[in-house]
């Protein structure tokens, strides 16, 4: 049986990392087919990043965006905001942020909104503001009948769908963690990031 830590050989490393990159497409392909209010693409990402630490965290979120960027290239211009979630949850989980469910849900407002800030310029230079789901443009569409700028249309729809994703994905993780550990597949290494 693999136990899988930041001190794992490398080779396992790379083989969690592409479960989690497995992961990240398949969340993403349920919430399009299924025109969720949610992305579910960062699941692998915090995964990797809560097991490995930012590094692997931010790379899986990385190799994400650019393998979705093959069928979908305004997806690939997202990468830096998988990235960023990836270092984020990493850095948080080795300050003990992922092993109670209030510190999960405070980093998860942490990271949808740091989702919004990132996402939200990119949204309106590449895609006229609009957030490429179908809930988070509905209220864009919704607020262009209060004459409300593009740029803060932009960050409402995107807060619409990064805020509730993040708290739902890392909820997800926290609870595949809880159940990793329980069947011994993870050792975590709460170390303190100085």
């Amino acid at each position: 049986m693999i136990k899988f830590s930041s001190e794992s050989p490398l080779r396992h490393k790379l083989a969690f990392a592409a479960v989690c990159i497995a992961l990240n497409i398949a969340g993403r392909g349920i919430a399009l087919n299924f025109e969720l209010p949610f992305w579910l693409d960062t699941i692998g990402t915090c995964l990797s990043a809560c097991i490995l630490g930012p590094v692997y965290g931010g790379i899986t979120g990385l190799v994400s965006n650019l393998a979705v960027g093959v069928f979908d290239l305004l997806s690939m211009l997202y990468f830096t905001v998988n990235i960023g979630i990836g270092i984020i949850v990493g850095f948080a989980s080795r300050r003990k942020m992922c092993t109670d469910i209030f510190n999960t849900l405070c980093l998860s407002i942490i990271t949808g909104c740091f989702a919004v800030i990132c996402s939200t310029p990119l949204n309106c230079i590449f895609n006229e503001g609009l957030t490429g789901n179908k809930w988070g443009d509905a209220l864009f569409y919704m607020l262009e009948n209060y004459s409300i700028s593009i740029p803060l249309r932009s960050v409402c729809g995107q807060a619409f769908i990064d805020i509730p994703d993040k708290v739902v994905t890392l909820v997800i993780v926290f609870f595949i963690l809880k159940f990793m550990k329980n069947q011994g597949l993870v050792s975590i290494t709460e170390k303190s990031v100085d």
